[in-house]
Formats: C-alpha cells, sequence, structure tokens
C-alpha cells in the first residue's frame, strides 16, 4: 500500500465511524421515545381501572429488534476503531523513514 491509499482508508473509516454514530443517536432516541410511550401506557392503564395492582403487571414492553440494532451497531463502532487504529499503526510505521530506506534496499536488491 500507498501512502494515499491508506489516508484514503482512515477517511473512509472514520466516515463510517461518524455514519455509526448518527444511526446510535437515532436509535437511542427512538428507545427513548419508546420507553416514554411504554411509561405512558402503564400510566393510563391504572388510570382506567383504578387499580395499582394492574399497572404493573402489564408486561413491559421491549423492542427486541431495536436492541439488536444497537449493540451491532456498538461491535461495528468497536471494530471500526480498531480498524482505524490498525491502519494508523501499519502508516506510522510503513512510511517512517528508517523503513522506506530499509524497503528501498531491499528492492533494489542490496540488502
Amino acid at each position: 500500500m500507498n501512502i494515499k491509499e491508506e489516508t484514503a482508508h482512515l477517511v473512509e473509516i472514520r466516515d463510517i465511524r461518524d455514519e455509526l454514530s448518527i444511526l446510535q443517536l437515532v436509535l437511542n432516541d427512538q428507545k427513548e421515545k419508546l420507553e416514554e410511550f411504554n411509561s405512558l401506557i402503564a400510566r393510563e392503564s391504572k388510570f382506567d381501572t383504578g387499580d395499582q395492582k394492574s399497572s404493573s403487571a402489564l408486561p413491559k414492553r421491549e423492542n427486541k429488534v431495536l436492541e439488536s440494532h444497537l449493540h451491532r451497531i456498538e461491535k461495528m463502532i468497536t471494530l471500526s476503531k480498531n480498524t482505524y487504529k490498525a491502519v494508523s499503526v501499519s502508516s506510522k510505521f510503513s512510511f517512517r523513514p528508517e523503513y522506506v530506506e530499509r524497503w528501498w534496499w531491499e528492492k533494489t536488491g542490496w540488502v
């Protein structure tokens, strides 16, 4: 790889991380609204029946799809951070003068 390609990869990884962060924000907002909606339903149910026990007997509504998406996005963000670090470290070692010089000597057959 050359420095231009590795820099392009770093930019692409950062863009993907930004997009994942935006998706995470949207899903967290949806999760918050869903929890508010569920508590509203429980509160309204308590007022309708007048029974304190009936509202607590309501099953807590969880959105497994939403939770799954959030979990996968967190994993992807972690993977993208690790990839970014790996490419960054690779770039630092690949293009340090002593490595470039050694590569040139090996390429020309002097080593």
